[in-house]
């Protein structure tokens, strides 16, 4: 509890641990003689085995996320990823390479990773406001009223009428811009954009 406290602390993420599967998968063996091959046929099975016990728990548990952060030790959490159902698989961010087991420690040393989830959907983010403003001003040309604006005086009007649903700003304008980022902000704010 006072190390989910610390990381709490730290980095603003709380971990809980949802769920907990074990296995008894037996160790590689070189030995074995005519037998060794079964050996490794066996414990491959029960590797997927549990394997696809791990990937129908992520799925019923973690249906609803943006990013999935998955770390283990060795090849395993490289297997797990071709167990999980593609909704999942696509959410992978961050395979890690963990130095310790997957309690606890485990959970808070992958937990660390989380500013990439985060950097990651808001870069999505970012693209898709892009793809929806390039797809309305090609649309715009169609239209008698205009369905985008561009430039600092037509979009503080535009966005006073409460016309704007969403407001994009450039980097670059903030930067050289007569208005600050605040501005903006405050004044998408006030009416609703």
């Amino acid at each position: 509890v006072a190390q989910a406290r610390d990381l709490v602390a730290q980095t603003g993420v709380a971990v809980t641990q949802l769920a907990h599967l074990s296995s008894n998968i037996a160790s590689r063996t070189r030995r074995g003689g005519q037998s060794a091959a079964r050996y490794g046929r066996n414990r491959d099975g029960e590797e997927l085995a549990f394997l696809r016990k791990v990937a129908e728990q992520a799925h019923k548990l973690l249906g609803d996320l943006r990013g999935l952060i998955v770390g283990g030790r060795a090849d395993m959490k490289r297997k797990l990823l071709s167990e999980l159902p593609l909704s999942l698989r696509g959410r992978v961010v961050r395979l890690v390479d963990l130095a310790c087991g997957a309690g606890p420690e485990g959970l808070h040393a992958a937990a660390a990773h989380h500013t990439e989830v985060l950097e990651r959907d808001l870069q999505q983010e970012t693209a898709d406001s892009v793809i929806r403003f390039l797809e309305l001003a090609a649309r715009t040309e169609a239209h008698a009223a205009s369905l985008v604006c561009y430039g600092e005086s037509q979009t503080a009007a535009a966005v006073r009428l409460g016309a704007v649903h969403q407001l994009l700003v450039a980097k670059e304008v903030l930067q050289h811009g007569s208005r600050r980022w605040q501005d903006w902000h405050a004044l998408a704010t006030a009416f609703g954009a």
